[in-house]
């Protein structure tokens, strides 16, 4: 039976162990193999003001307030990553989509089509990107995306 006294031996002696261990480093790093499929949901809210510099109008200038939120949802399936990890393709369907902000007295919102709520993304070789209408004829012309981006492909 377990007494007080054996309990406090035991972590006496564990504890130093503890301790070393927790000096080494640990890397963390999440592997993504094909078939893994998750879930991404992201919200954000904010405000502020918009200082305006001053012209003929208003020689004080004039301070806008701004009110945002946003709220993005897809689930996400790998569908081919190379041997290290890094993914290749994937299949991304989007739940929700949703952007607003105001400005003012101005309201802007804005979402994505549902002819794009269903997509194939693919990693470029290289440096550079490109976006991809699945509804729309492969062969038009594409739009640039920034260094190291994915483009949507079709199918």
């Amino acid at each position: 039976m377990f007494t007080l006294r054996s309990l406090f031996a035991g972590l006496v002696l564990i504890a130093p162990t503890a301790i070393q261990a927790a000096d080494e480093p640990i890397a963390l790093q999440e592997k993504f193999a094909p078939g893994l499929q998750y879930r991404v949901s992201c919200r954000f809210s904010g405000t502020g003001k918009l200082t305006l510099p001053p012209d003929k109008d208003s020689p004080a200038g004039r301070t806008l307030e701004q009110a945002g939120k946003s709220l993005l949802e897809y689930d996400e399936r790998i569908l081919d990553a190379e041997p290290g990890g890094e993914v290749r393709k994937t299949l991304r369907v989007f739940r929700q989509v949703d952007f607003q902000k105001s400005i003012g007295k101005e309201e802007f919102r804005l979402t994505i089509r549902p002819a794009v709520r269903r997509m194939v993304l693919q990693r470029e070789k290289g440096m550079q990107g490109r976006a991809v209408d699945p509804a729309r004829d492969r062969n038009r012309a594409h739009r640039s995306l920034p260094a190291g981006a994915v483009r949507p492909v079709a199918g």
